[in-house]
């Protein structure tokens, strides 16, 4: 954001690379790995400055999240390897502090709060596929936010960020455990000073 100590509004979106980490009965079984999905964030955010060097980042974010896991064939029983991904969208809510170093450069840390919105899983193997509705998923994500934004001839701003969440995504009961959401943001946004 530009200009401190006043009010900037930031309309844009970008790149997402999410993954989820797993622990307890939600841990993967022994051979099968894991990787991130590429996904996309959109949405619009407001700068209320209270001084030239420190303000406050909120807004409304649309964005997709997920995880990739490899399945080897050895677990398969289909002779070939198969893949499970997950996809799912959020309307995430940051309120981040933000810190000026120089007039151009900020740095935005804090509490991040998401609504799920709808998911899918993909199975994919031996050629085939099959896709269906994710199950059990907790209606709120809740996690820690910090990144960085440049802002280029006072109007374009460009960031890149990392999410890290706190609460287990999955409702299963009688599970141990939890998945929890990880993000890494790149944005491209068009400023305004109003």
């Amino acid at each position: 954001m530009s200009s401190f100590a006043g009010i900037g509004l930031t309309i844009g979106g970008g790149l997402n690379l999410s993954n989820t980490s797993e622990s307890g009965d939600y841990e993967l079984p022994s051979g099968e790995t894991q990787s991130m999905v590429v996904g996309f964030n959109a949405g619009v955010n407001a700068l209320f400055g209270f001084t030239d060097k420190m303000g406050l980042v909120t807004g409304l974010n649309y964005e997709t999240r997920g995880t990739k896991i490899t399945v080897p064939a050895s677990i398969t029983g289909l002779g070939v390897s198969g893949t499970e991904t997950m996809s799912a969208s959020y309307l995430q809510i940051p309120v981040l502090f933000s810190y000026k170093f120089i007039p151009e450069l900020a740095v935005n840390l804090g509490p991040e709060l998401g609504f799920y919105l709808s998911g899918t899983e993909k199975y994919e193997a031996a050629g085939q596929s099959q896709s269906q509705d994710l199950q059990n998923m907790s209606s709120m994500d809740f996690g820690a936010s910090i990144g960085v934004s440049y802002t280029i001839v006072n109007m374009i701003v460009v960031g890149a960020g990392y999410y890290l969440g706190f609460l287990n995504i999955d409702n299963t009961s009688g599970m141990s455990g939890s998945v929890t959401n990880n993000n890494i943001k790149i944005t491209v946004a068009y400023l305004l000073h109003l």
